[in-house]
C-alpha cells in the first residue's frame, strides 16, 4: 500500500467524523429554535460549514495524499488488510470514539434532566438548556452506535464491494 493511500484513508476518517459532527450540530440546533433566530442561524451555519468542509476534503483527499507523500511515495511492504476492512475499522474506531466521548455526558445529562424536572418549573431556562445538552449527547451516542453496528455494511459500500454489504449473523 502506498503512503499516499494511507494518507487518503486518514483524511477520509476526518471527513466521516466531520459529517457526524455537522449532523449533530444541525440536529441539536433544532432544540434552540425557541431561543431566537440568531442562535438558530449560527448553529445551522456552523453545521452546514462543517458538512461542506467534509465534502470538500473528501474530494480533495486523493490530491492531498499525493502532495503529502510527495516524490517519495513508497510502497509499504507490510501486510495490509483489504480496503473494505480498513474502512470497517475506521467506522468502528470513529463510532467507539463518539460512544466514549458522549456516554458519560449522556448519563450525567439524563440524571440532571430528571432532577431538573423534579425541582424546576417547565419554562425554566436552565431546564431547557439541560434538555438541549441531553439531546446533543444522545445524538452523538446514537451516531457512534450506528457507526459501530453498521460500519461493516457502510465500509463495503465505500470500498465498492457489493457482495459483502449484507450483515453477517
Amino acid at each position: 500500500m502506498l503512503i499516499s493511500a494511507i494518507v487518503l484513508i486518514v483524511l477520509r476518517l476526518f471527513c466521516i467524523q466531520w459529517v457526524l459532527e455537522g449532523l449533530v450540530v444541525l440536529a441539536s440546533t433544532l432544540g434552540l429554535a425557541h431561543r431566537g433566530t440568531n442562535i438558530l442561524r449560527a448553529g445551522v451555519a456552523s453545521g452546514i460549514l462543517t458538512l461542506l468542509a467534509s465534502v470538500v476534503l473528501w474530494f480533495a483527499a486523493p490530491y492531498l495524499g499525493r502532495v503529502i507523500a510527495g516524490k517519495n511515495d513508497l510502497q509499504l511492504s507490510i501486510p495490509v488488510p483489504p480496503l473494505r476492512d480498513l474502512y470497517a475499522f475506521a467506522f468502528v474506531f470513529v463510532g467507539l470514539y463518539f460512544i466514549v466521548q458522549s456516554l458519560g455526558n449522556a448519563v450525567l445529562r439524563l440524571h440532571y434532566a430528571f432532577v431538573a424536572a423534579a425541582t424546576l418549573g417547565d419554562f425554566n431556562p436552565e431546564r431547557q438548556q439541560a434538555s438541549y445538552e441531553l439531546v446533543r449527547a444522545l445524538i452523538t451516542l446514537v451516531g457512534g452506535l450506528l457507526c459501530v453496528f453498521f460500519g461493516k455494511i457502510w465500509a463495503g459500500k465505500l470500498a465498492g464491494d457489493s457482495s459483502k454489504t449484507s450483515p453477517q449473523p
